[in-house]
């Protein structure tokens, strides 16, 4: 049984990754063709302004820190109770 089938609602989210061009990262393209093969929604903050504007939110060039993970997994918790 799948997630469909089982009526869960599944989301492919990408964090954000500070001076990173993900864009031309060969595993972003296989992310990007296996979800939309089985259709399902990719929210990409991999370059999202909110953080790669803002270094202090950075542990290192992949990872965000305390406060810049709280404030993604705000905003992602809100994007996925607006889809209920």
């Amino acid at each position: 049984m799948n997630s469909k089938e089982a009526g869960i609602k599944l989301f492919v989210v990408s964090s954000p990754i500070y001076r990173c061009d993900v864009e031309k990262a060969d595993s972003m393209k296989v992310v990007k063709e296996i979800i939309a093969k089985y259709d399902v929604p990719f929210w990409d903050y991999s370059q999202n302004r909110k953080f790669i504007e803002n270094p202090e939110l950075f542990a290192d060039r992949d990872h965000l820190n305390n406060r810049g993970a709280e404030l993604f997994s705000k905003i992602v918790a809100q994007r996925i109770m607006a889809e209920f």
